[in-house]
């Protein structure tokens, strides 16, 4: 779990698993890259580590703080089986180009989640649930999503869209310099 005092909230009893100079170093590390223009691209506690990074806020834990949210952290269930549908927001969107769709189902590990976005993020996907799923900034190639598209490449090819745009971006950048 990315802790709450990262972005200034007291950790509720449902954040256990906590490691201060870890969130440290990716806080750092993150602004960092975004400074230099690094291309970066945040899965799940990727996301919500950009989201706190550049200012926003996390829900502690879903069960407990989003009345209706479904399940987003299934017991037991394989890396690569997905479990909830994703509905990309904007269209106009990298995550839009990078997928080719505006519907996706994807597998789902996470009890966090964005609550308030940081400024300067858009969100671009979000679960039938209305929890933020996607988002990126303007500018230098900074995505994130919640779920792990790397455990789908596999069986669901279309994933690699992902990671073939932050290789594009970082040698676009490559190139630039």
């Amino acid at each position: 779990d990315v802790s709450p005092t990262a972005y200034g909230a007291v950790p509720s009893a449902r954040v256990k698993s906590l490691s201060s100079a870890r969130d440290a170093f990716e806080l750092a590390l993150a602004a960092l890259a975004r400074e230099r223009g690094v291309p970066m691209l945040g899965i799940c506690r990727g996301h919500q580590l950009l989201n706190v990074a550049f200012g926003g806020t996390l829900v502690q834990d879903i069960g407990d703080e989003v009345p209706g949210a479904g399940g987003h952290y299934p017991e037991g269930l394989a890396m690569d089986e997905p479990y909830h549908y994703v509905s990309v927001v904007d269209a106009s969107s990298r995550l839009r180009a990078a997928l080719g769709t505006d519907r996706l189902l994807v597998n789902s590990f996470h009890h966090q989640a964005v609550r308030e976005l940081a400024p300067g993020l858009r969100e671009t996907a979000r679960s039938d649930d209305g929890l933020v799923e996607g988002f990126e900034a303007q500018g230098p190639f900074l995505l994130g999503v919640q779920f792990h598209p790397e455990a789908l490449t596999r069986r669901y090819p279309a994933f690699l869209g992902l990671f073939a745009a932050l290789v594009g971006a970082a040698a676009a950048r490559r190139s630039a310099r």
